[in-house]
């Protein structure tokens, strides 16, 4: 049976782990979640219940149990990112089940991530990245516009990736940039260029020497 119910002096009501789980994914299922997050938690929080055979209610996934199995991963190589994925995985679960009042809520705490930090580019590296293109594929120069955007004003990635055409003004050219204030952002046609979005791409450029393709 999934509760089994416990009368001493008081009556105490305990969900078993079999049926906390079931319960858990009908409610990722109900919330239409996508096929990848549904096999996200039913295999990272099997996982864990795999590796804790001796758990057989959800008041026992004390944090010295879930401690244990952090330990376990460590000692077999895993990496902080990949078991940081399964706690979080593990984390959403037991959330459910404080919500549920399946067993006292505790503090969930993810291990911390060194920062990993990369190589810079080279000299020789960067001025390849720069290099005008040669051909004519689309995907080409809009890399390159991308790169030299980033060099010519020192931007964030989100704030290029947040680049939009103002919807609605009906003059080609103009373009929404967060954060950029002091930028002057150009739209440069390509003739004769096959590209499936649009006829133009996006390169910009402080003050009034735009970096652009020479064509």
């Amino acid at each position: 049976m999934p509760r089994i119910k416990l009368k001493k002096v008081d009556q105490i009501s305990r969900t078993t782990v079999s049926y906390a789980f079931t319960a858990f994914m009908r409610h990722c299922k109900l919330k239409n979640l996508s096929p990848y997050s549904y096999l996200y938690y039913d295999k990272n929080i099997s996982f864990f219940l795999v590796e804790n055979p001796e758990i057989k209610y959800v008041d026992e996934i004390t944090w010295e149990k879930i401690e244990n199995f952090i330990s376990k991963l460590m000692d077999r190589g895993n990496r902080v990112t990949a078991i940081n994925a399964r706690l979080r995985a593990l984390f959403v679960f037991l959330r459910y089940c404080f919500d549920q009042e399946y067993l006292e809520e505790y503090t969930l705490t993810l291990i911390k991530e060194d920062e990993t930090l990369k190589e810079p580019y080279t000299e020789a590296e960067l001025q390849k990245l720069l290099k005008r293109p040669q051909g004519d594929s689309w995907a080409e120069w809009r890399a390159w516009a991308v790169v030299n955007l980033l060099v010519a004003t020192g931007v964030r990635a989100s704030t290029v990736d947040n680049i939009r055409i103002y919807g609605g003004s009906g003059k080609p050219g103009r373009f929404s940039a967060p954060c950029l204030q002091s930028v002057h952002i150009v739209h440069i046609e390509l003739k004769g260029i096959p590209q499936p979005f649009g006829r133009g791409i996006v390169v910009a450029a402080t003050g009034l020497e735009p970096v652009t393709p020479s064509m």
